[in-house]
């Protein structure tokens, strides 16, 4: 595990204004996840189909955070509620 420690956590623009708009304690749940995600003790659910390259992160019940590994990276493409993702 110590080897994902530190990852540098990019976040697309349009993401960033979706995690702006969530309610408070949506917003509350991704910031303890991008923290995860970022420290490695975090890591979401691999996605199938069109969507194979990305990884998807429940934040709460009907949210999801949508985000892409690379080695030393956590890149957040999406945020919203669930029947909205891309």
């Amino acid at each position: 595990m110590s080897a994902d420690r530190g990852r540098r956590l990019l976040i697309a623009r349009s993401a960033a204004k979706e995690i702006e708009r969530l309610p408070p304690h949506v917003k509350e749940a991704c910031k303890r996840i991008l923290r995860g995600l970022a420290d490695g003790s975090e890591r979401g659910k691999a996605l199938k189909g069109e969507l194979s390259e990305l990884r998807s992160v429940r934040l709460g019940r009907t949210h999801r955070l949508l985000y892409r590994e690379t080695p030393g990276e956590i890149q957040v493409v999406d945020v919203g509620p669930r029947g909205d993702m891309r």
